[in-house]
């Protein structure tokens, strides 16, 4: 990634809900993202199918103002599963 910064978020929130926020985009190279310290995350099987770690969904933000709308639809969006 050039700029910006990137955000995992709930999987539980529906990607098309950030499809209308600009600059803030679902990262294309890795859609979801893993990681031991995600503890209140959902779990899916890892790569290696050896255990289950906890994962979240890629976003990239690329402005302040992007960021900015990305939390306050996410303070908004009910997360489902």
């Amino acid at each position: 990634m050039k700029d910006g910064v990137q955000i995992l978020v709930h999987p539980g929130l529906e990607a098309a809900a950030f499809a209308a926020i600009p600059d803030v985009a679902p990262d294309a190279k890795f859609p979801l993202r893993s990681g031991s310290n995600m503890r209140r995350y959902p779990k899916r099987r890892s790569e290696k199918a050896v255990s289950f770690i906890s994962y979240g969904r890629s976003m990239r933000v690329e402005t302040l103002d992007g960021l900015r709308r990305l939390l306050v639809l996410i303070s908004q969006v009910p997360v489902t599963a």
